[in-house]
């Protein structure tokens, strides 16, 4: 009678305490599982950058084809685990050249460039390691109906070189490329708008001066610190061989403003131009960007090869 009387004066406190500890190791467990990608923040290239048909044998096309739509999906390469099928850019960064995490020791690269059969990517695909992949799909996802051309779309671009969308083919254990960001152009102090997000920006009057702003990363580059920097002007979509180079302006304090995915970005090289110097009797110019340094002669942004959709952001038209 006690022991009755005992439990039944303490009962109020120890059944909430015993809740509590049961909580509290619960919410302890939970906490556990924490994917390390949380506090990353992706780039908006799928929001304010847009892929108009690109071609299926390219990184644009396959993200836009595939990897977006089939493996991006919550709590799988959303950003949960590696790759990151987020962003265009970092389904690139990490594919190419890039370690598995988890392997049978055949495969050193999850791509391989130019070596489609010793990518893991092609082995998980292809079901010859586990677990294959996709592993589940949504129910927008036409893998099912097109999966024998989606794979061949990905073992061409691998056996290609695996070209990133400036079309620059990657090197094993080379220098970092610079990396390319954003372009602005202000006339009269005001900025100019373009057709859209992802097309030409419209030059309104020709005899006002223009002022180019270009944002150009380098993950272990000053971007002062290049040995060159140039830009070449083409009415052609790929006409720049013998086109003129002239060289860009690095400012001290970059313009800070949204660059081609989204996010806010640093505009360090600029150049001011008199539209009829460069136009002449066109009007439409496209723009390529010359980078060199110790680990590159020279980085075209961007090449013949790149995603047409980067080609028309990097152009300019003259307002009728």
């Amino acid at each position: 009678m006690e022991m009755l009387s005992w439990i039944n004066k303490y009962a109020i406190w120890i059944i909430p305490l015993t809740l509590g500890g049961i909580l509290f190791f619960q919410s302890c467990s939970d906490k556990e599982e924490i994917s390390p990608f949380d506090e990353t923040t992706p780039g908006q290239d799928t929001v304010n950058f847009q892929l108009n048909d690109p071609d299926p044998n390219s990184i644009a096309g396959l993200f836009v084809n595939i990897l977006q739509s089939t493996c991006a999906n919550v709590a799988c390469h959303d950003g949960t685990f590696e790759p990151d099928f987020r962003t265009i850019e970092s389904s690139y960064n990490t594919m190419v050249y890039q370690k598995p995490i988890k392997n049978d020791g055949n495969y050193q690269y999850r791509v391989h460039p130019g070596k489609p059969d010793q990518s893991i990517l092609i082995a998980r695909i292809d079901g010859l390691i586990n677990p294959p992949m996709p592993f589940q799909l949504e129910p927008d996802s036409d893998w099912l109906q097109n999966k024998e051309e989606y794979i061949q779309n990905i073992r061409t671009w691998i056996e290609n070189g695996a070209p990133d969308i400036m079309g620059n083919l990657p090197s094993e254990n080379a220098a970092p490329l610079p990396g390319f960001r954003g372009m602005l152009a202000y006339q009269n102090d005001m900025e100019l708008s373009r057709q859209n997000d992802w097309s030409y920006i419209i030059i309104p009057s020709e005899f006002d001066s223009v002022q180019l702003f270009f944002a150009v990363t380098h993950s272990e580059l000053e971007v002062h610190l290049f040995d060159e920097q140039n830009i070449r002007f083409s009415a052609e979509t790929n006409g720049f061989q013998q086109a003129d180079s002239h060289p860009l302006e690095v400012l001290p304090v970059p313009l800070m403003s949204r660059g081609l995915y989204g996010d806010e970005e640093k505009y360090y090289q600029r150049i001011t131009i008199w539209p009829p110097d460069f136009f002449e009797t066109e009007d439409k110019l496209y723009l390529r960007l010359y980078f060199a340094d110790t680990g590159h002669p020279l980085t075209e942004i961007p090449t013949n090869e790149a995603a047409y959709d980067i080609k028309a952001y990097l152009s300019l038209v003259l307002s009728n």
